[in-house]
């Protein structure tokens, strides 16, 4: 490690122009990066997941593996075919976290699609 060069990207001004370089958070951003090879191509999935209950954000640490199977760090022995049916066990399995909430009079409930 080069201390001088250190010393100068610690500097207020280069850290100040670095920051002003990163994107702009977009909240919680926890994410999934699966990665592969086939037929000699590297693939490279990034999976990220926005979750509302009851017009509220919900912040979960999730993830997905290579079979598209999707775990959760709340329910770390289970694992889900899918994001949705994740939540509805964490909402059976945490009711009090989703106790008295009722979406906002401006969210409409999803219809079955057809």
């Amino acid at each position: 490690m080069d201390l001088k060069k250190l010393a100068i990207a610690a500097t207020p001004k280069k850290l100040a122009s670095y920051v002003a370089g990163l994107r702009e958070p977009t909240g919680y951003d926890h994410g999934t990066i699966r990665e592969d090879n086939h037929n000699g191509h590297r693939i490279i999935i990034r999976t990220t997941y926005d979750i509302e209950v009851d017009g509220r954000r919900v912040l979960l640490p999730l993830s997905v593996d290579n079979e598209g199977r999707v775990h959760c760090h709340s329910l770390p022995s289970y694992q889900f075919g899918s994001a949705m049916d994740m939540v509805k066990t964490l909402i059976d399995n945490f009711p009090e976290d989703f106790a008295g909430q009722k979406p906002p009079s401006n969210v409409r409930a999803p219809t079955a699609a057809v």
